[in-house]
């Protein structure tokens, strides 16, 4: 005997739910990873800023020790080390504004993967919901073949008499 239809539709529903929520999990994944890489790419890009700024103070440092033959040139190093600081501080706050964007993905990938769990609970339970009723429908029939061989038997028995 078939499954009713109404369980074979939750089956197909659910697995569609399911399979919803599995394909939005790996796209917050993807947006995780972007994300993540964006990130590291301005980090990186800070630490190389910093860097040179680092050179540039020690070249300045240097500048002073030795005595500039201009002061021209000693005040382009100041600008050049001021210019490099505040281009450090834009990048920081890009750099802040990246770690939010990724705490906002890996908020939006949890709840994308509690979403996933549910469905694949709930697709679980319309199987076993299916399951149940097989075995439920097998048992029937297994009492409906005794009882009929039951009435054959009684039948049977009866005419002898």
């Amino acid at each position: 005997m078939n499954p009713p239809f109404v369980i074979e539709a939750l089956i197909v529903a659910r697995r569609a739910r399911r399979d919803g929520a599995f394909e939005r999990v790996r796209q917050c994944r993807a947006e995780v990873q972007a994300a993540e890489a964006t990130r590291d790419a301005i980090d990186q890009r800070l630490q190389r800023t910093l860097a040179l700024r680092a050179h540039c103070m020690a070249r300045l440092g240097g500048m002073a020790e030795e005595g500039v033959a201009s002061a021209v040139d000693y005040g382009r190093a100041e600008d050049h080390v001021a210019m490099l600081g505040a281009r450090a501080d834009d990048i920081r706050t890009e750099l802040a504004r990246a770690d939010h964007t990724v705490a906002m993905a890996r908020a939006r990938l949890d709840d994308a993967i509690a979403l996933f769990l549910r469905a694949q609970k709930r697709f679980d339970a319309a199987l076993e919901q299916k399951a149940r009723w097989e075995k439920e429908v097998e048992k029937a029939e297994l009492r409906a073949e005794e009882n009929i061989a039951e009435d054959i038997l009684v039948n049977t028995h009866g005419r002898r008499r």
